[in-house]
């Protein structure tokens, strides 16, 4: 899917891997700020995935497949009943990527979005993610911006991460904020696994040594090798999903 031009898109080096590596396996999906759309076209899909976007210009450019259902709307008004909708079709993962809060950005009379979003409004969303964490056991959370001391206040007690990524105002750290631990969890997508580049390649490297081992073994060897890992896998992804 090619994305538009748009202020915050979330296509910067290494930034899709960063917030995709974190979100734990779910039966939906839901985006509010869906911008460009750029998180929801690489994540592999749910059974059920959302966006809701406000800017209808935006939504004209995109081009997602049956599969998506794209929202014209305010997120801020919308993202409580969407979830009541949904909640009965299992766990639900929910990335937001707001408008930067204001005090945030270092272009801001140059960077602006067609809706924008002042404090207060970030404060309202703030409180809608606290309400829906203290309501919910199988909705988890993710929310990017720039660190500020609101964010890490309202946020307290919340999971905290951090990268580096470029800007149209230079280098910057992009943060990422989670009602969850994604260490202790079975990912979603395990195409994106890894803290960075380096990372995936070696395990990408030793896998296919796991491979090649497996290749030199005889074929009972290889079947019985493969029925142990199958086993112990299972026992061990009920385990983290039962927590």
């Amino acid at each position: 899917m090619n994305t538009p031009s748009y202020l915050g898109k979330k296509t910067g080096s290494g930034i899709p891997h960063f917030i995709i590596s974190k979100m734990p396996k779910h039966d939906v999906y839901i985006e509010p700020f869906l911008g460009t759309g750029a998180i929801m076209s690489m994540k592999y899909p749910a059974n059920i995935n959302i966006g809701i976007e406000r800017d209808q210009n935006i939504l004209n450019k995109l081009n997602f497949d049956k599969r998506y259902y794209i929202v014209n709307d305010n997120s801020l008004e919308i993202l409580e009943s969407t979830i009541d909708k949904y909640i009965s079709n299992g766990s639900i993962c929910i990335y937001l990527d707001p408008p930067y809060l204001h005090k945030t950005r270092s272009c801001l009379n140059s960077c602006k979005y067609l809706y924008d979003m002042i404090d207060d409004e970030h404060i309202k969303l703030l409180n809608i993610l606290i309400e829906i964490d203290k309501k919910y056991k199988n909705v988890y959370l993710m929310i990017s911006g720039y660190k500020s001391d609101l964010y890490m206040s309202m946020l307290h007690g919340w999971n905290y991460f951090e990268t580096q990524t470029m800007s149209r105002g230079g280098k910057r750290i992009e943060s990422l904020w989670t009602n969850f631990n994604p260490t202790n969890m079975i990912k979603h997508d395990y195409d994106y696994i890894g803290h960075n580049y380096t990372d995936r390649q070696r395990m990408k490297r030793k896998a296919k040594r796991w491979l090649n081992n497996l290749d030199n073994m005889t074929l009972d060897e290889r079947v019985f090798i493969l029925r142990e890992i199958s086993h112990s896998y299972q026992e061990l992804y009920c385990s983290i999903d039962k927590k």
